[in-house]
């Protein structure tokens, strides 16, 4: 006979509920010893199994890159973590210079999966994108993956910049036909369907200032606008962008690597257009990312600064820049925003983001802070006891 209040405890620590576990008393319904679960490799000491762990999730950045001496071939990959027995991968898009190419009469793909990093827990696959045309120097290529789980489909891409080697001519035997005089390199590019200077039509200093001359002349917001909405717009975005860079002898960097920099943007963040401010020819503009100016108190997501070096001015740009930062962990993709506090501002500027994957990207004219959270998170500043509802 069990006497009253006498409690008698498990000697194994089982689940309480999804966030904490215990010992349960075989008397009665009270618990001792509770804790939050603590997983290691998707699973606790009491048994209960991660949740963010049952499903697939892209990590890092997806790769592409022509196969040696090929025009034709692309070998591509995507590191995937989470990755279980029925995790499939897959080539579900490939763009060409803003244009998507259809399966079996432009390209066939194959992906295979690989090892998993004891390590990281990450799973790789690698394959090949075999194109039925040779790819021409500046072609612009997307690829797109597609992962999918038991529940959950995330997709994930990655962009190559062909620049192919052109063959020797043979020597001709009879007279041959006088080639096409070159391209005027003062000649400016056309615009394509979205309003962005044609790629392809810049090879030379002048060409890229004139491009960039039109860019400084289109509306700004209907620009940003183009780049959130329209993939054949980013697309366009960024194969001039590389243009520019070639032309103008212009190297971009990102640097991730301060120490005081969040662990959530140490990878999959990217700029794009940083050659259209390049101060001057044959240099260096460097996106640069670290701890913001000051700490700001929020719930979810993660804080940073961020300025653009080797332009006339990172707090008004010429051009806008699209940024791509990771998507935070604890935020929903249909929740996200970005709080831009530029120059100290008390009041921030609110950018809906546009959500690909696990990624998110938006544009700026300027750098300074940069919340990235819930929309209805409450943002409190050092001193500012009231803070900042963002949904506000």
């Amino acid at each position: 006979m069990v006497q009253p209040g006498t409690h008698s405890y498990a000697t194994t620590l089982t689940s309480k509920d999804d966030s904490t576990h215990g010992k349960k008393c075989a008397n009665c319904s009270q618990w001792s010893e509770t804790a939050p679960h603590s997983y290691t490799n998707g699973s606790c000491t009491c048994g209960a199994t991660d949740p963010s762990a049952s499903e697939p999730a892209f990590t890092g950045t997806a790769t592409a890159g022509f196969g040696e001496g090929s025009a034709t071939s692309i070998v591509v990959g995507a590191s995937v973590s989470n990755a279980k027995n029925d995790t499939a991968v897959s080539v579900t898009k490939v763009t060409k210079n803003g244009t998507e190419l259809t399966v079996s009469s432009n390209y066939t793909a194959s992906i295979t999966k690989g090892t998993t990093n004891s390590d990281t827990g990450a799973t790789s696959y690698s394959g090949t994108v075999t194109l039925t045309a040779d790819a021409a120097n500046n072609d612009v290529f997307v690829v797109t993956f597609t992962i999918t789980g038991t529940s959950k489909t995330t997709t994930a891409s990655c962009t190559y910049y062909a620049a192919t080697t052109p063959e020797t001519p043979a020597t001709p035997t009879t007279p041959t036909t006088p080639e096409t005089p070159a391209q005027d390199p003062n000649k400016a590019p056309s615009n394509d369907s979205q309003g962005i200077p044609v790629a392809s039509e810049v090879s030379s200093p002048q060409q890229a200032q004139a491009a960039i001359n039109t860019l400084k002349n289109t509306d700004a917001t209907a620009l940003s606008n183009r780049l959130l909405s329209n993939e054949s717009a980013v697309a366009s975005f960024q194969a001039l962008d590389y243009a520019v860079q070639n032309a103008k002898g212009v190297r971009v960097t990102v640097d991730v690597d301060r120490s005081s920099a969040p662990s959530a943007v140490r990878s999959g963040v990217s700029v794009t257009g940083a050659a259209f401010n390049a101060a001057t020819t044959n240099s260096t503009v460097s996106l640069v990312v670290d701890a913001p100016s000051q700490a700001y108190s929020v719930a979810s997501g993660y804080q940073i600064s961020m300025t653009l070096t080797g332009v006339s001015s990172a707090s008004k740009l010429d051009v806008p820049v699209l940024i791509t930062l990771p998507l935070p962990s604890d935020v929903r993709s249909d929740r996200v925003v970005v709080l831009h506090y530029h120059g100290g501002s008390s009041t921030p500027t609110t950018i809906v983001p546009a959500v690909s994957g696990s990624s998110i990207r938006f544009t700026v004219t300027g750098f300074s802070d940069f919340v990235v959270t819930d929309k209805d998170a409450s943002v409190a500043r050092p001193g500012n006891n009231s803070g900042y509802v963002s949904g506000n």
